[in-house]
């Protein structure tokens, strides 16, 4: 229910009451909150564990009750069962919304003394109304617990409503001690009204509503009421004082319970001990030992700033988790995780280690240089700081000083590498599954800062982890399917050439008997020679066609590349000029050894490559078509130490939309039109069975580039 304006002088009316009972926006106690978020951070923490925290809040317990009774035809009895009832996730959910009420809203209405003393009255209450009815033998203490813990419920809404009218006050008094004023005589009986409204509203059974309603009757009616009603009025009496007080168990209302002087006496004192006890595990200031109760205690200024604290941390996971959660690729995940690692924790300096089966290495990623690529560690070499970490499956930092032998020397060179004094080191493992480990570098001073924010990064660290497994589960799906509508075009195909070579079979046929009554005739027929070659070239193509990458078979020998390029260029570029206005442009390195490969298949898939280029030039243009040798290591392009041989080819036709790019290598796709999208996933089959790799990137200026790497002979 969105809050009514504050500040008002106004009473509230009839007509409001059964609306502001409606509300779930009651602040908490920040300890309370800060004590759930810190048992939250474990994933471990069962639902009784937060049952027991949360009904030590009046707010939160009033809302689980009302979560839980939505749920049940049944009434609930108590905080534990309601718990249960609602779930994990749901209390989760509901403590993160308290503690975002906590930060935002809760101070502008409501002093921190004001909430403290009424969190210290509640739980006295509640205590005094459990032990009081163990004594009595009631038969439900828990429900009386409940029922003191809600006695001024009705008050906390008011003054979030009604702050001005409502406020808690406190004033000196001669002897210099704090003295408080009777927080009953300024609402008055109106809160009771208020607070039982709120329990029905959740449909729990009346004798507990009752039970706050008439806290504040005549102890003469109160007398004759029922057990509930009984304990919580004398509770609310008891709990006044801030200790123990004799003078009060003599009263005439405590006669009521019908309890000897002892059994009050040892209800007061284990009820008082209670309290204390859950202040001090709480880290509380009990509002005795303040000077001013618009003041906020020490504690209480401590336990809102860790309420602040989880409520930025969440934030910053959810928004890391939401980018996370649109990554593709790797590369976009190690991408958003370093720039969180920047923004937040100004960070500037992280490689990331993850874990290649392949070789069992944990292979370096990152932005941070160009070289970062160079840095493998075995995942053997258990000294190492990085391997360490994963697994320990806990950070791991180390610093290099003079003298510091104890440090390996992988471990110093990565140091060296982060240019900072040390470096700390994040296993990223989700679900047991290790993918690999955050490296950052950092100066001695900042680790003390650093150590204060480890739950976060550790929270960081798993949330990049899942988000690597998730791209690595998604890649291996992705290439059976890729194999799988491969292999469905090359059936099709087949069918299809099979059909088609019957016609063609007949045709030959005929046009060899046609020869051969031209020949007796003395009739020139080299036209019919001609044809009967094409139909044999035509023949030769389909059967080319129907065969997958991993069934053509190659003979790998030195080629001379610049040689089968002039030789192509030679033998389209008067066709293209004439018939389409295309100019065709080679650029050949003089110094570029002999490729390893095979020549007719490099020449089928290059002249895929040219007539793919050509089709996007509708309107004529230009194609460019280059060679370049590069040595071992440039580009990462590394092949056994004699470099690779590097064939371009680029048009400046209108470039592939981004969307198409991604895919372009699959079957089917395309970006033109009546094309069947077939000619760049057999050039990339062929490439690949000769042991090379093709990539489609935008032209410089405007247009589509095609790289081919290839392995060169030895010399």
């Amino acid at each position: 229910m969105a809050r009514q304006s504050r500040n008002s002088n106004a009473k509230p009316h009839n007509a409001q009451v059964s609306q502001l009972a409606g509300t779930n926006s009651l602040p908490s106690l920040p300890h309370i909150t800060a004590d759930l978020l810190d048992k939250l951070a474990c994933s471990d923490v069962s639902v009784s564990e937060l049952a027991d925290v949360i009904k030590l809040d009046p707010a939160l317990s009033l809302n689980v009750m009302r979560l839980a009774q939505d749920r049940s035809s049944q009434a609930v009895p108590d905080v534990a069962n309601a718990a249960r009832l609602v779930g994990r996730d749901t209390l989760a959910n509901l403590v993160r919304w308290s503690s975002t009420l906590d930060v935002f809203d809760t101070y502008s209405f409501c002093s921190p003394g004001d909430l403290t003393e009424f969190w210290a009255h509640s739980m006295k209450c509640a205590l005094l109304a459990e032990h009081l009815g163990r004594e009595l033998e009631f038969h439900d203490p828990d429900g009386a617990f409940l029922a003191g813990q809600l006695h001024d419920i009705g008050k906390l809404l008011l003054l979030t409503y009604y702050p001005t009218k409502y406020k808690l006050r406190f004033s000196g008094s001669a002897d210099g001690r704090q003295k408080k004023a009777d927080p009953d005589d300024l609402v008055g009986d109106e809160h009771a009204s208020m607070g039982a409204a709120l329990v029905r509203r959740w449909r729990h059974h009346s004798l507990l509503a009752d039970a706050v309603f008439y806290h504040h009757h005549p102890a003469d009616a109160v007398a004759r009421a029922f057990p509930l009603v009984k304990l919580v009025y004398a509770a609310n009496l008891l709990a006044k004082a801030d200790s123990p007080d004799k003078e009060l168990l003599t009263r005439p209302e405590m006669g009521m319970l019908e309890l000897s002087s002892t059994q009050l006496e040892r209800a007061v004192d284990t009820a008082f001990s209670s309290f204390r006890k859950t202040a001090a595990g709480l880290n509380i200031d009990l509002p005795i030992a303040f000077k001013d109760a618009s003041q906020a205690p020490p504690s209480h200024t401590d336990a809102h700033a860790a309420v602040t604290g989880h409520v930025r941390d969440t934030s910053l996971l959810a928004t890391l988790s939401y980018g996370l959660l649109n990554a593709r690729e790797a590369n976009d995940v190690l991408h958003l995780v370093e720039q969180t690692l920047h923004g937040h924790f100004d960070i500037d300096r992280v490689v990331f280690f993850l874990i290649d089966r392949e070789s069992d290495t944990l292979e370096a990623h990152g932005q941070c240089c160009s070289y970062v690529g160079e840095l493998s560690v075995p995942l053997s070499n258990d000294s190492c700081s990085p391997v360490l970490a994963l697994n320990k499956e806990h950070a791991v930092d180390c610093f290099v000083t003079s003298g510091n032998s104890k440090i390996s020397i992988m471990d110093e060179q990565i140091v060296h590498f982060l240019g900072k004094e040390g470096v700390v080191c994040l296993p990223m493992v989700v679900d047991g599954a290790p993918v690999g480990t955050i490296a950052l570098g950092i100066n001695r001073a900042d680790r003390a800062v650093l150590s204060g924010q480890q739950q976060l990064l550790d929270r960081l660290s798993k949330h990049a982890a899942r988000a690597l497994l998730n791209c690595q589960k998604q890649s291996a799906l992705e290439v059976p399917q890729q194999q799988d509508r491969v292999e469905s075009v090359i059936t099709l195909t087949r069918k299809a050439v099979h059909e088609a070579n019957n016609p063609l079979g007949i045709i030959k046929n005929y046009l060899s008997v046609l020869a051969r009554r031209m020949a007796e005739q003395n009739i020139e027929h080299d036209e019919i020679r001609i044809i009967g070659e094409e139909i044999a070239r035509i023949r030769n193509i389909l059967a080319a066609l129907v065969k997958s990458s991993k069934e053509v078979a190659v003979t790998m020998a030195p080629v001379d590349l610049n040689a089968m390029v002039d030789d192509l260029v030679r033998l389209m570029k008067q066709d293209l000029s004439e018939q389409n206005g295309i100019q065709i442009h080679s650029r050949l390195s003089s110094s570029l050894p002999m490729a390893l490969t095979d020549k007719d298949v490099l020449k089928q898939a290059v002249l895929n490559l040219l007539k793919n280029s050509a089709e996007a030039l509708t309107d004529g243009g230009n194609i460019h078509v280059e060679t370049e040798f590069v040595p071992g290591d440039k580009e990462n392009h590394v092949d056994n130490g004699n470099g690779r041989a590097k064939l371009t080819i680029r048009d400046d036709g209108p470039g592939i939309p981004e969307s198409v790019r991604d895919q372009l290598f699959q079957p089917f796709v395309t970006s033109k039109a009546s094309h069947e999208g077939l000619g760049l996933s057999i050039a990339q089959g062929l490439i690949q069975q000769l042991h090379g790799t093709i990539s489609c990137d935008p032209a410089a200026e405007s247009g589509t580039q095609f790289t081919i790497w290839l392995p060169v002979a030895s010399s």
